[in-house]
């Protein structure tokens, strides 16, 4: 285990300046919420014009994070003790998933087998590297469900258990459906007062969160003002409902590519792996079934279930961050099957027939070559792949660093810019920012108008956020494929109302020229509910 645990140690360790924060927003919007806490600003997302409350994300690891702040406020140098801060938590989750193997009847050396392959786990690694509420989330899941392994039938537990799905909850809102996962297992055992003790505070927690978001959340009708503001309302205003078929063919797709590729580095990339990863996927079912079974415990598996069936009419593609409270289970789903495969794999060995024995001998090799493979590729990937990947996101984030820059230099203090890496910018800069985000639902239906929306009606979107200059780097628009990109980098450059005002690194700043009708927008956004 303490093996283990190395190659993490050293990525995170040797790339602690977090090169590829921002890259994917969620990061910085978390430290944004915490620095505006720390500053006693409010719940609020500083960054936005306007200033409009944080009503997406639940409060509880922006919390913790104010806390990292306040230890030290400069950034970018405070990266490093966000990154230290994570690899406690995820220290934290590899532990907290071995003691629910071992308090679910798994001997150590599975155990430590099942924490191995978490460990080795490529991408669920990438993504813990970054300052994400999915790990913090997923150790209080996983403590939670310790509880209803080992201490089940302790009445002095239950209000620790309530007390950890209330915060589960306040770091992210899936944890809601701990509820009706706990209320699953009660109701096989019929143990309806445990139940409503580990239940109630989940439930309070989310009646007085959903009260504050809906009193705080801005009304106003923007595309992009739903995606910073409002999950629900960004899924359904963009035609989520009505796309479901889509979103759930093409997440079932990528959920078992993800399965795959977290078990063995970009197994799914092939036909052949892709059958395999259907074969993993299906082992782990079958192995949960088993597990469920042989223990009577549902509430993990449960919950486990409902997350899925979320994530696959969700509009954004499932990823191994996304299923880091789901990976623990999916080791032991593995593992139960392979212990059922090893009594056939034996009964095999011992049989009288000698086609029987050499099958088993083929498949014992053919396992055991396998296993190699998969940790050979996987370390191979954590030692040079994501270091890799690392050194091009610092190459860029320098680059991106001297753009904004210039801007904090030469841009006055009431600029409004539109960055793709909007939460660096601000961090780095104070300038207020916006990322153009795509109606992501649109990418399910094939719909390149909607895709394309904001910026084939730029002018309206830039006179609603009051935006008075773009920031371009070469690695914008990611979302996008290669055509759209060219066109959306061409449009914006050639748009008549955009100055060219700095050009270098490959990079481009933009100004808007307005005129006193289009700042309508700012002071709407100024005047929203609760401002």
């Amino acid at each position: 285990m303490i093996l283990a645990l190395i190659p993490y140690t050293w990525i995170a360790f040797s790339n602690s300046d977090l090169p590829q924060f921002g890259k994917y927003q969620d990061d910085g919007l978390f430290l944004i919420a915490g620095k505006t806490l720390k500053d006693a600003q409010g719940y609020r997302i500083a960054s936005l014009p306007g200033k409009p409350y944080q009503t997406k994300y639940q409060p509880l690891y922006p919390a913790l994070l104010a806390v990292v702040w306040s230890l030290n406020g400069r950034f970018p140098e405070n990266l490093r003790l966000f990154a230290a801060f994570e690899w406690v938590t995820f220290v934290m989750y590899l532990l907290l998933a071995w003691a629910v193997f071992r308090a679910l009847g798994f001997s150590v050396w599975k155990s430590a087998g099942m924490f191995l392959l978490l460990a080795l786990n490529p991408w669920l690694l990438y993504w813990a590297l970054l300052p994400i509420s999915d790990i913090p989330f997923s150790v209080l899941l996983l403590f939670l469900f310790w509880i209803l392994a080992r201490r089940r039938d302790d009445p002095r537990w239950w209000v620790a258990a309530g007390c950890a799905g209330a915060l589960a909850y306040l770091t992210k809102s899936v944890g809601i459906l701990i509820v009706p996962a706990i209320w699953l297992g009660g109701w096989r055992s019929r143990e309806w007062k445990r139940c409503l003790v580990m239940t109630a505070p989940a439930v309070a927690t989310f009646a007085a969160w959903t009260l504050w978001a809906s009193i705080h959340r801005t009304h106003l009708q923007q595309s992009i003002l739903w995606y910073y503001t409002d999950y629900i309302g960004f899924h359904l205003k963009n035609g989520g409902l009505q796309a479901l078929s889509k979103i759930f063919e093409s997440n079932l797709g990528t959920l078992i590519g993800v399965v795959g590729n977290s078990v063995v580095y970009n197994l799914a990339d092939s036909m052949p792996g892709r059958f395999l990863s259907v074969v993993l996927l299906a082992a782990a079912i079958s192995g949960t079934r088993r597990l469920i079974q042989r223990t009577g415990r549902v509430e993990y598996p449960a919950f486990c279930a409902l997350l899925i069936a979320l994530l696959l009419v969700w509009n954004f593609s499932p990823n191994a961050r996304l299923l880091a409270p789901v990976w623990p289970l999916f080791a032991m789903g593995l593992c139960a099957e392979a212990e059922h495969a090893r009594v056939l794999v034996r009964r095999a060995h011992e049989s009288l027939k000698k086609s029987d024995r050499i099958a088993a001998r083929m498949a014992t090799a053919g396992v055991t070559l396998a296993c190699i493979y998969a940790l050979v590729l996987n370390m191979t990937f954590l030692a040079r792949g994501i270091p890799a990947m690392l050194e091009q996101d610092r190459q860029w984030s320098a680059r991106d660093r001297i753009t904004f820059d210039w801007c904090k230099r030469e841009l006055p203090d009431a600029a409004v810019v539109l960055a793709n890496n909007d939460t660096a910018l601000y961090l780095q800069t104070g300038l207020t920012a916006i990322r153009p985000v795509p109606n992501s639902v649109a990418f399910y239906k094939n719909d390149t108008a909607g895709e394309l929306e904001n910026f084939t009606h730029f002018d309206g979107m830039a006179d609603f956020f009051g935006l008075t200059h773009i920031v371009i780097t070469p690695e914008d628009f990611g979302d996008y494929d290669a055509r759209q990109r060219e066109w959306i980098v061409s449009s914006l450059i050639h748009n008549p109302r955009h100055k060219r005002i700095y050009s270098a690194q490959d990079s481009t700043v933009l100004q808007i020229e307005r005129d006193h009708s289009t700042a309508l927008g700012a002071m709407r956004l100024n005047q929203a509910p609760g401002q």
